[in-house]
């Protein structure tokens, strides 16, 4: 079974290891577009297509005052929620970024910032 892209004009692609099973991350290619985020794992079945209208919210993983960016996660209007680990977060944040509101977005401390954090 085919599955036809969500997009019909792709501006960024990058390798990105989704985690939308937790015991089990697949590693494919995440596409930013016109109409929404396209993943497509590398090997055997798995495909997500969020359109920009169904994203809620973005969550931004950093650490280190945001020099270093773990990970993107996405939540759906119907309260779905991907994890996606990408190769070059900062430049795919921007392309996603043209296309949704800034008031999506927003930071999550990492797990090791709550733990360490300085009272």
């Amino acid at each position: 079974m085919t599955v036809q892209s969500l997009n019909q004009d792709v501006h960024w692609v990058t390798p990105t290891r989704s985690t939308y099973h937790s015991l089990f991350p697949k590693e494919g290619l995440l596409a930013v577009g016109n109409v929404g985020l396209d993943y497509r794992a590398q090997n055997g079945q798995g495909f997500i297509q969020i359109p920009w209208e169904d994203v809620q919210h973005i969550y931004v993983q950093m650490f280190f005052k945001g020099r270093y960016i773990r990970a993107i996660d996405v939540l759906t209007e119907d309260d779905q929620h991907f994890e996606f680990i990408v190769k070059d977060p900062k430049i795919t944040l921007k392309e996603i970024r043209k296309h949704l509101d800034r008031s999506k977005f927003s930071a999550r401390q990492g797990n090791l910032a709550t733990l360490f954090k300085c009272k």
